[in-house]
């Protein structure tokens, strides 16, 4: 796949400061590192926060006597990125996990873009390239695209939720990350889905520009932290936590319409994780779950009865993430 050739850029642009939280990455961050040196954009800061390393990756930093590199132990990807976001001195962030590359030119492009728009907008790339690993030597690649999302619009918070907006895409200002104080630590997934939601609801606006942003590499491996499986409460505690800001504009009437799309993303994360819910008993994790998360009625009367009506829809047709949101619709309109 041919890309565009980096741009020359001047000294005086901006300093744009990259961010790579690393865990037990030697065998990438080699890579990802030598992959932002060749980004074509000269005043860029990288900055690397080795969490809990226990393997050489400190050996790997000490070989580029550019980086800004830092060991912490935290154990907590959000926390390393907030970590490194104190250590950067540039007013534009980017971040870049340890096992991705960024692609030549995409520095360049959206820092152009940036400053060519409001400062209450952000800049991001639509696309990347998805390399999977299925083999030790083999990857296959698969372009994937992000859509505009419109902050004004309630539909685009719905839209938005379900985009894969990786967290590598956008070209963050960092007096806007700290605006809302940076990641949320306490979050295992969704992350970065909670961080664009409140920078969505803050009144940024998202903007598609450019050329592919970087190489996001997905492994099978079942030792990736990212597929661990975990109990279905933490998850849904975890889930409330992740779409908690939204929370103080909905409320559960039909004319609410924070309230309706909040109900539809409700039906996105129980059909994702319908195969847990049908093996939960008499639902006593997922109702565990909305008890420590301080779900109360009416909504936690929707979450049961969207769950226990898609129970008895399986019997009937397989497609248990399809028949979960039919229901869920219907729901929808008479709660």
């Amino acid at each position: 796949m041919d890309f565009p050739e980096a741009e020359e850029v001047s000294k005086d642009e901006p300093i744009v400061t990259i961010i790579t939280p690393a865990h037990n990455a030697e065998n990438t961050l080699e890579a990802c590192i030598q992959s932002v040196r060749d980004a074509g954009y000269r005043n860029i800061e990288h900055v690397v926060v080795l969490d809990n390393c226990s393997d050489s990756s400190l050996f790997v930093c000490k070989r580029f006597p550019h980086l800004t590199f830092a060991e912490v132990n935290f154990q907590n990807a959000s926390a390393a990125r907030n970590f490194g976001l104190e250590l950067s001195n540039g007013r534009f962030i980017k971040f870049l996990d340890a096992d991705d590359r960024l692609l030549p030119g995409a520095v360049s492009a959206q820092v152009e873009a940036a400053l060519a728009t409001a400062n209450d907008s952000i800049v991001y790339f639509g696309d990347f390239v998805q390399n999977i690993k299925d083999s030790p030597d083999g990857f296959t690649n698969q372009r994937r695209r992000n859509h505009v999302v419109l902050p004004d619009e309630v539909s685009g918070i719905y839209r938005f939720m379900h985009q894969r907006l990786m967290i590598t895409c956008p070209l963050h200002r960092k007096s806007d990350l700290l605006s809302i104080g940076g990641f949320s630590a306490e979050l295992f997934s969704w992350q970065e889905k909670n961080l664009h939601l409140r920078l969505l609801l803050s009144g940024k606006i998202f903007v598609k520009v450019g050329p592919p942003c970087f190489e996001y590499l997905i492994n099978h491996s079942e030792t990736q932290i990212s597929r661990l499986k975990r109990p279905l409460d933490r998850e849904v505690v975890n889930y409330c936590n992740a779409v908690r800001p939204i929370n103080e504009m909905a409320c559960w009437t039909p004319f609410n319409k924070y309230g309706f799309w909040r109900k539809l993303l409700w039906l996105h994360f129980l059909s994702r994780r319908m195969r847990q819910l049908c093996k939960d008993g008499k639902g006593e994790s997922l109702s565990r779950g909305l008890r420590l998360a301080g779900v109360q009625h009416p909504e936690r009367g929707f979450i049961l009865a969207t769950v226990l009506l898609s129970r008895l829809y399986r019997f009937f047709w397989s497609w248990s993430r399809l028949s979960a949101f039919l229901f869920g619709v219907s729901l929808t309109v008479m709660l």
